[in-house]
């Protein structure tokens, strides 16, 4: 239903640990979860190797994934605290609420 997209770089590579560290302290790992990047293969995520511009490898990165929707987030915006799950399910149910 849901896939975690992280769009980088191979030149942000030393933001991925961080990154990494906080996205499972705070983000219940519900959710497939994918990074974007050159040639490098990220260690804490499914890598998705795309070259070309920034939004070019956003687009063809969102064509291998399989779910209906997709939560963008960027290597280098650090999460501090606590995500809202029960928020994002909720945003999620509005979207299939096909009466609204």
């Amino acid at each position: 239903m849901l896939n975690v997209l992280v769009m980088s770089s191979d030149g942000y590579e030393d933001c991925w640990k961080p990154f990494s560290i906080l996205y499972n302290k705070y983000f219940p790992n519900i959710y497939k979860t994918y990074i974007v990047t050159e040639t490098k293969t990220c260690p804490y995520f499914d890598t998705i190797k795309k070259t070309g511009a920034w939004t070019k490898r956003l687009k063809e990165a969102l064509q291998e994934l399989d779910s209906e929707y997709v939560l963008l987030m960027l290597d280098d915006y650090f999460i501090h605290d606590k995500v809202d799950l029960e928020r994002i399910k909720e945003t999620l149910r509005l979207f299939d609420d096909k009466t609204a």
